[in-house]
């Protein structure tokens, strides 16, 4: 039985010479990569509903989390983080 690759397992064979940044847990997160930086492309809405999961929070609570913990601690190689309205 073969297993099927998560999104990042694929980006970073197919990319072995690059580091990839991204909050740890949150893997099954990735939708994809911005090929003109080489950053990850983030699911914002996967995240919160994990946090809320995870962590037991409130959606308001968790989307605070998100913003301040997560989407806050941005820099040069971290990932970018999208809204894709369900």
């Amino acid at each position: 039985m073969s297993k099927t690759k998560t999104i990042l397992q694929q980006i970073t064979e197919d990319f072995p010479d690059e580091t990839f940044l991204y909050p740890t847990g949150y893997e099954d997160c990735v939708l994809g990569l911005m090929y003109a930086s080489n950053v990850l492309v983030m699911d914002s809405n996967k995240i919160i509903n994990k946090i809320i999961v995870d962590e037991g929070l409130s959606e308001a609570d968790a989307i605070e989390h998100f913003n301040f913990n997560i989407a806050g601690a941005g820099g040069e190689g971290f990932p970018i983080y999208v809204y894709i309205p369900e």
